[in-house]
């Protein structure tokens, strides 16, 4: 299969509010720059205190993490053909799970860029000394989110695999 798909309604939006957390971090950045400390934290333990530090310039990794994984997965959208299809579906079979596969990618885009946009946030709070340490059940459910986000995008697709099964 080398046709690729329109976009649907759907990915549109979910590209939309990806590129919109990638703005709101950039513009927060900008805006708290100069009151920025030259020392931020970038790294935390378990328990959520930091205990690694660097230059204030690492307060964007949280945006260009964001923006590469938007271009990588634009990037990997445009190859249906590397996408994983079981060998009795037809193309039109093909073009559903391929649009299918596409969503579960926006989803987890703008999930990983909300977290960013949150990991920002708190990481200038701890910066400037409003919080003590790195919220860890924020991590938590973001793992959680995530990794339900997979598992409802792998049971729907093998449902409908197994509809178009003879």
């Amino acid at each position: 299969m080398k046709k690729i798909v329109p976009k649907t309604n759907l990915e549109r939006w979910l590209d939309g509010l990806s590129l919109f957390g990638i703005a709101v971090m950039l513009t927060y950045i900008g805006f708290i720059w100069p009151s920025l400390s030259h020392t931020i934290p970038i790294h935390f333990g378990l328990n959520g205190e930091a205990d690694g530090f660097g230059e204030k310039g690492n307060i964007f990794i949280h945006p260009i993490v964001g923006l590469g994984l938007y271009i990588l997965f634009h990037v990997l959208s445009r190859f249906p053909e590397l996408f994983n299809y079981p060998p009795h579906v037809t193309e039109e079979q093909k073009q559903r799970l391929y649009i299918h596969s596409r969503t579960l990618l926006g989803w987890l885009q703008v999930e990983v860029i909300i977290f960013g946009v949150y990991s920002t946030w708190e990481n200038v709070q701890i910066a400037m000394h409003r919080e003590v340490g790195f919220s860890t059940i924020s991590f938590v459910i973001f793992l959680i989110v995530l990794f339900s986000t997979m598992i409802f995008y792998i049971v729907r697709s093998l449902r409908m695999v197994e509809k178009i099964t003879p």
